[in-house]
């Protein structure tokens, strides 16, 4: 995405992607800002990255005042807002989330335990 969501953006509905999945957007990067959004669909990405706003933020990309509800399942890279962050404002990424789910991710849990 290149831009950004501003305004309330809702999803209820479920999400299957090939690659990075959410319930927002897929993909968020160059600046893009999501703010005051929500997601209560399930997510599922048949790839490395869900999240129930965004599956993959990168390159300054900004989530933020958003809300998750929905159930998040990928391969590995799995959030309850974001699956992965590699943006530089990773630690105010998500700044005022709120998030209620059911997440899986087989890989990370066997990782974890190393």
């Amino acid at each position: 995405m290149r831009g950004g969501i501003e305004a309330l953006c809702t999803n209820e509905g479920p999400v299957l992607a090939s690659s990075a999945g959410g319930g927002i957007c897929g993909y968020n990067r160059n600046y893009s800002r999501i703010t005051n959004s929500s997601n209560s669909g399930s997510i599922e990405s048949m790839g490395d990255y869900a999240g129930g706003v965004c599956g993959y933020n990168e390159t300054n990309g900004i989530v933020y005042n958003c809300k998750n509800t929905g159930s998040v399942k990928s391969n590995k890279y799995t959030g309850d807002i974001i699956g992965n962050d590699s943006s530089a404002t990773a630690p105010k990424a998500t700044s005022g989330a709120y998030s209620s789910l059911e997440m899986t991710s087989l890989k990370n849990l066997i990782k974890e335990f190393r």
